[in-house]
């Protein structure tokens, strides 16, 4: 019965002594591989299936371990007999063949075909992330095109959407977003103005204060922003995003009045960014206000206008040095 049972096994198996000599093997051993039963039988088995060095050491900690435990598990790449290279799983189990005498038994299944696969999978997986890598570069480069467009038609915000992301990517950081989420929204403020492109330049660019009815035409550019963005299908709410950057919390916002989180975390934290840099940079209609006032109007208006957390965040930034890279505010 025994016999019968170590014959069928479906993976390949032999039977060594305590000096490592073959004492039984299947069938299945000898197809996998390549000799005759006569041709195992009695010969040491690494002298069946090691080629190399580093087949020698590591088959060394295999007859090292099962000395130690009860079995050893591995994977590893085996010889067979015409020298040809295949990649096994082996599992090695002490047995006691006589008082004298500890064997073991060592089970080899060929996994040469799923190692294959693996690799197919990873060279896939690979040009995957190369595919996913140019089209994140195309994505930034065509919003970056579309935030210099927008600012060569409004000079005096020159550098306010790239300011904004700025300092949305860091609250977002401070707020324990992640990596990638950020870069998200770094890209969103690049271009949360692209809206602006609808609104005739003369309102953009007048050096006084805007009439009720220009003030109405102004704040259409989050929805026009809206309309030109979500005709491109982003892997992420940048649409939405852009058009609710000047939404407030308790409702006060526009174009829709949304409340607290019904607005995205993402337009939240921009719209905190897009204030303090607003007030702090010159407009044309005023001269920059300065830090102080800029800071004091998201502090005053925590839980009001801004969402609490994002405020709390962007405090601590300029309480911990931050300060924008880019010209054209007091913050330099």
């Amino acid at each position: 019965m025994f016999g019968r049972l170590f014959e069928t096994l479906p993976e390949g198996t032999v039977l060594c002594d305590s000096k490592r000599v073959v004492r039984m093997v299947n069938t299945e051993f000898c197809r996998i591989f390549g000799y005759e039963e006569d041709e195992i039988l009695g010969r040491p088995l690494d002298d069946l299936v090691i080629r190399t060095p580093q087949m020698a050491l590591h088959s060394g900690s295999l007859w090292s371990g099962i000395l130690e435990k009860d079995r050893i598990l591995a994977e590893a790449p085996r010889a067979r007999k015409d020298g040809s290279l295949i990649f096994v799983s082996i599992m090695g189990v002490p047995l006691n063949i006589e008082a004298s005498d500890r064997g073991s038994f060592w089970i080899y299944r060929d996994i040469s075909r799923q190692k294959e696969t693996e690799k197919e999978l990873c060279r896939a997986a690979e040009a995957l992330s190369d595919s996913v890598g140019k089209l994140d570069r195309l994505l930034e480069q065509t919003i970056g095109l579309l935030s210099t467009t927008i600012e060569k038609r409004d000079p005096y915000t020159v550098g306010h959407q790239k300011k904004v992301a700025q300092l949305a990517k860091a609250i977002g950081v401070r707020l324990g977003l992640d990596e990638a989420f950020c870069h998200r929204i770094y890209l969103t403020s690049l271009v949360h103005d692209i809206g602006k492109i609808s609104i005739p330049a003369e309102i953009l660019t007048k050096p006084q204060a805007l009439t009720g009815i220009e003030k109405n035409l102004l704040e259409t550019h989050s929805r026009s922003g809206y309309e030109i963005l979500e005709q491109v299908d982003f892997p992420w709410p940048l649409a939405k995003t852009v058009l609710q950057h000047h939404e407030r919390i308790d409702g006060s916002g526009y174009p829709d009045g949304l409340r607290g989180e019904e607005i995205l975390i993402e337009a939240r934290i921009i719209a905190v960014a897009d204030v303090v840099e607003a007030i702090s940079a010159d407009r044309p209609y005023r001269p920059a206000l300065g830090s102080r006032i800029a800071l004091d109007e998201i502090r005053s208006n925590r839980a009001k206008r801004f969402d609490a957390d994002v405020v709390d965040a962007c405090l601590a930034l300029f309480d911990e040095g931050f300060r924008f890279t880019l010209p054209g505010s007091d913050f330099n």
